[in-house]
């Protein structure tokens, strides 16, 4: 779908991407899915935080830009962020770093152009755990940020 004079990727199929350095090579995989009809977007990797503080990594920062695509796509969603932690210290501290970590995420959203009347950031700490907190696997699934839909309608 690309003239091989500007196809970056001359050797497998790929798509116009409006990017020189991209033309011509397949899409980058996703790294969320929206599942309306769970009201949530489905984070296919963890937003990553320095340890210990509410800093993104910004090695999220491409998937938080996905959110942000997903949203300027669907101006009538209204989405809650929610925080969580493992066990690990204390259940105030925890909840305190999940709400930071939450409105953090909310702050790069609204930095990226999302209106800050659509969001909504909630910090649970460790009180809703998906898995484990036995073990390092279970704890790293138990810190994570949640995207829940709390309403669609019109912008």
């Amino acid at each position: 779908g690309v003239l091989d004079v500007r196809d970056a990727c001359p050797s497998s199929p790929g798509i116009e991407q409006g990017d020189p350095k991209r033309d011509g090579c397949s899409p980058p995989p996703k790294k969320l899915v929206f599942e309306e009809g769970k009201g949530e977007l489905k984070l296919l990797e963890p937003v990553q935080f320095e340890t210990g503080t509410a800093e993104i990594k910004t090695a999220s920062y491409s998937l938080l830009d996905e959110v942000v695509g997903v949203l300027s796509d669907e101006p009538g969603i209204r989405m809650a962020v929610h925080g969580h932690t493992d066990n690990r210290g204390s259940v105030g501290y925890n909840r305190d770093l999940s709400q930071r970590r939450a409105q953090a995420v909310v702050k790069y959203l609204t930095d990226k152009g999302i209106a800050v009347e659509r969001l909504e950031a909630k910090g649970f700490g460790p009180d809703r755990p998906v898995a484990t907190n036995d073990s390092d696997a279970g704890r790293a699934q138990n810190r994570r940020v949640e995207f829940r839909v709390i309403s669609m309608g019109e912008p």
